[in-house]
């Protein structure tokens, strides 16, 4: 990602309540720091996305938590995920094993 990417959908829960949902993909490098903080202000929940494949971008994980925490309402819920496990069909293609990301 470069920048911010940005989606919305209107959901219908089973309650009747209508939802406007926002997806908002942020860039994780510094140079985009400025722009990505002031979308983690009115967050209610952030997922935090890291390539299993590319063991940097889970060592980055700490410190984009940090930034979310930082901006954002002190009640937002947190998710880590671990992406791109179709890459990651040999024992040498994974450098972040499963166990490291429950254990984070």
């Amino acid at each position: 990602t470069i920048g911010v990417e940005f989606a919305s959908k209107n959901l219908k829960l089973k309650t009747g309540t209508n939802v406007k949902a926002q997806i908002w993909d942020t860039a994780g490098q510094e140079r985009y720091l400025a722009i990505t903080s002031a979308h983690y202000r009115r967050a209610v929940g952030a997922l935090v996305v890291y390539d299993i494949c590319k063991r940097q971008s889970f060592d980055n994980c700490e410190k984009w938590i940090n930034d979310v925490k930082a901006q954002a309402d002190p009640d937002i819920a947190i998710m880590l995920v671990g992406n791109k496990l179709d890459k990651a069909k040999g024992s040498d293609a994974r450098d972040v094993e499963e166990k490291a990301g429950e254990e984070f």
